[in-house]
């Protein structure tokens, strides 16, 4: 091992001085070394598995931060338990005797003292015999045992075999065979006349035949001299032997002498030995744990933090603080504090603006930190906060900015601009495509304050329109859309809206406000319709389920096909003659009393039929009925519906 210094080292009063690039050696034992450990090279290296780096470290303890979370909702009061926790099973618990009354082997079995520590065999019975255990085929037999003696078995045959039986001279009496065998294997006369090629051996003296023959042709005992021939008859040079030429080994030796000072740093030998070394309280090994870095990376064990393993005895808590404990009264009782809370929340706000140093009206022109504070927030630096919000307006007027730039109340402008609850200046609707449905310029809303309106016509294109069942999708702006429109300010859902009194609008739970509805009968596309001040008509009307029915004085309800939101539908209502007789039909909305609206009157053979505007209730039913018995007839025909109010 070595390395390169450039450095002046003390020792014991013994300078040395290096000025040039030196090469310190460290020796063997007998022969010298560094005698300071921070000395030693490889320091940094990890040659003291026995001791913690930071791996070894948070392999075997809990991290610092770790522990600090686990505790941070803990009292760290000093505090005692007075007992453990009680359990349900307790009694049973304590009935158990303790471990060390009992001596190897013993079990643990009911007596009529109780539980008691015993000899398997002292108890009654000496034992269970389960038939799980003993009689597995269950046949109330017991399976096998260990032994059972001769006598006790009934029912033994008086001879074996049991049953008459005979082996018809196929076999040899009990143990000729083998002594045949044995016999057989001590012959030494080759009774099957094995040779020796069938062994794999070769013929008498064909070896011997070789050998000389080999002999007979070969010089042995010239190679054998030849090998013991020591003056290098080759003139084999010591670079070819992979040696260094004579005397070249001395003068390479002479060089590194006279290039690297081998002086040994200090007096005296060095140490051979670890503990020998000065310097050992040096803090030369950082990869290693002081107290220090230990600290500062784990949480030290003390009696300020209580654990689990602290707690002894069965039922011990699995947390660092118990539930049957108190605090020796420096805690409030448990929910006191929470009612103290509670009742300062309900107390008048005594709390003036003075007393918190917050500026307004009356606490000066001075600014705080709340006010700093407040400056900071977008949009308040714009109504000029410093000089405060101004009092007075009237119902409905708008705090606006002012062109001197100061805050002041301003009523909305003339024809409607401005924050308008509910506003709804409709477009015109048109179909444009199977999924594509486009509005007209020129329509407004009001959204959570703001104004939204289109300047152009808008395309939007339907998305998620069933290609199987029938449904409604409903167009909505979404929340927070202001200013002018785009298809992107739009989406398209199957939930219906609710009617939103305070915004006095449709709306769904995302704040998105409705504006319209669309029909598809399961193919995927829009079903056509037209559309003309808030009327939406269909292209090809839809049958009710009154179609050639005679009501006679019974009213029947009749369901319209519409969206949610629709409390009025356009049908077309047929009534039929019957004989001679004429008929008058009569509507209202389903589940209303009277006889409702006069719809259609028809004379003798004659048909009456009129197209009306009809109201419906939620569930979109309406009911019919004639003012005869007669036989007379009706059909009612599902013809458009119209938009609500706020939409």
């Amino acid at each position: 091992m070595s390395a390169q210094i450039h450095a002046t080292v003390v020792r014991r009063a013994f300078h040395v001085r290096f000025d040039k690039l030196v090469r310190v050696s460290v020796y063997q034992s007998g022969e010298g070394g560094v005698a300071d450990h921070g000395l030693l090279l490889g320091l940094g290296d990890d040659d003291h598995p026995h001791y913690h780096t930071d791996s070894r470290g948070d392999v075997r303890y809990y991290r610092k931060e770790a522990v600090d979370i686990a505790l941070s909702g803990k009292a760290n009061a000093g505090h005692t338990h007075a007992q453990l926790h009680a359990h349900a099973n307790r009694a049973t618990l304590d009935a158990i005797p303790g471990h060390d009354a009992a001596q190897t082997g013993q079990v643990l079995r009911r007596s009529a003292a109780g539980l008691e520590w015993g000899d398997a065999g002292q108890f009654a019975g000496g034992g269970d015999m389960l038939a799980s255990v003993y009689d597995v085929d269950g046949d109330g037999i017991v399976d096998a045992a260990a032994s059972v003696p001769w006598n006790g078995v009934t029912d033994t045959p008086s001879a074996f075999p049991p049953a008459a039986h005979s082996h018809d001279g196929d076999y040899d009496a009990l143990g000729s065979a083998t002594a045949a065998v044995a016999a057989h294997e001590s012959r030494e006369n080759n009774p099957h006349a094995v040779t020796a090629a069938q062994v794999g051996a070769d013929p008498a003296g064909e070896a011997a035949s070789q050998r000389a023959a080999h002999e007979t042709a070969y010089d042995h005992d010239a190679y054998d001299a030849h090998l013991a021939d020591t003056d290098n008859p080759h003139a084999v040079t010591a670079a070819l032997a992979g040696a260094d030429p004579a005397g070249e080994a001395t003068t390479q030796r002479a060089a590194h002498e006279a290039a690297y000072d081998h002086t040994l740093i200090g007096t005296g030998g060095g140490a051979t030995d670890h503990g020998a070394l000065s310097g050992l309280e040096d803090d030369d090994h950082p990869q290693y744990h002081t107290d220090a870095r230990g600290d500062a990376r784990y949480e030290r064990i003390d009696a300020t933090i209580l654990r689990t393993t602290d707690l002894a005895g069965p039922g011990a808590a699995e947390t660092a603080a118990r539930s049957d404990h108190d605090h020796d009264g420096s805690y409030d009782p448990a929910g006191e504090a929470s009612s103290a809370v509670a009742l300062h929340k309900t107390e008048p706000n005594a709390h003036t603006a003075a007393s918190i140093g917050y500026d307004n009206g009356s606490s000066g022109a001075g600014g705080t930190n709340v006010q700093a504070a407040m400056d900071e927030v977008a949009g308040i630096a714009a109504l000029a906060y410093n000089s405060r919000v101004p009092s007075g307006g009237s119902v409905g007027d708008m705090l606006v900015r002012q062109s001197d730039g100061a805050a002041g109340w301003q009523a909305p402008a003339a024809g409607g601009a401005g924050y308008i609850n509910g506003l709804a200046r409709r477009p015109q609707f048109k179909r444009t495509g199977p999924t594509e449905i486009t509005l007209a310029g020129g329509c407004a809303y009001e959204i959570g304050g703001v104004i939204a309106f289109t300047s152009a016509d808008i395309v939007y294109t339907m998305t998620g329109l069933s290609s199987s069942t029938a449904e409604w999708q409903y167009l909505y702006i979404k929340s927070g859309a202001a200013g002018t429109l785009t298809s992107a300010d739009f989406v398209n859902s199957a939930t219906a809206p609710v009617w939103d009194a305070s915004r006095q609008g449709w709306y769904d739970a995302s704040g998105n406000r409705c504006i319209f509805a669309v029909y598809t009968v399961g193919d995927g596309a829009i079903y056509a319709f037209v559309y003309a001040n808030g009327l939406v008509t269909y292209q090809n009307e839809f049958a009710t389920n009154i179609s050639g029915t005679d009501l006679d004085m019974t009213y029947v309800v009749v369901q319209w096909t519409a969206p949610a939101f629709c409390r009025t539908v356009f049908g077309t209502f047929q009534n039929g003659g019957y004989g001679n007789n004429s008929a008058t039909l009569f509507y209202r909305t389903a589940g209303e009393t009277g006889s409702g609206v006069r719809i259609s009157f028809s004379t003798g053979n004659g048909y009456g039929m009129e197209v009306v505007r009809v109201p419906v209730n939620a569930d979109l039913q309406g009911e019919i009925v004639h003012n005869t018995n007669d036989g007379n007839l009706a059909w009612v025909y599902n013809t458009g519906w119209f938009l609500p109010e706020g939409m």
